[in-house]
């Protein structure tokens, strides 16, 4: 299905949800790295998604607190277009999502007692928001 280019400064949105808790994360602007451009913006590749990092404030359902960093761990299909750039790399596209992963430090109970809960690795998903509206690729 085609979809718009994800180009320079578009945002990656990871949705809050994770297993057992919260992450409240800001919207990510993610930089491209491409040969190509639409408009003054250059495309992004695979790669760049890769690079992603963001931090963030847990909430866990039993009311604990920690942080975390989060990051694009793996990228759905429907996201990574058919068409390649000058380099044979394939570009972002957006709808298609990815599969995000959340490292958390410790926790801090919401009495500012720390908890003894461990670090954890939490998977989660999100999604790449398009300002290109002139370049579509399948």
């Amino acid at each position: 299905m085609k979809a718009s280019l994800i180009v320079n400064g578009d945002i990656c949105v990871f949705n809050p949800v994770f297993p057992g808790c919260n992450i409240v994360i800001p919207g990510v602007p993610i930089i491209g790295s491409s040969a190509v451009k639409v408009g003054q913006q250059t495309v992004c590749v695979t790669g760049d998604a890769l690079a992603v990092l963001a931090g963030g404030v847990v909430t866990y359902l039993t009311g604990h607190l920690a942080t975390a960093i989060v990051s694009i761990s793996a990228i759905n299909p429907g996201s990574i277009s058919l068409v390649t750039n000058s380099a044979g790399l394939p570009m972002l596209k957006a709808g298609g999502g990815f599969i995000s992963s959340a490292v958390v430090s410790i926790a801090v109970h919401p009495g500012g007692v720390i908890a003894p809960l461990p670090i954890a690795t939490l998977i989660g998903t999100g999604d790449f928001v398009a300002t290109n509206t002139l370049v579509t690729a399948g």
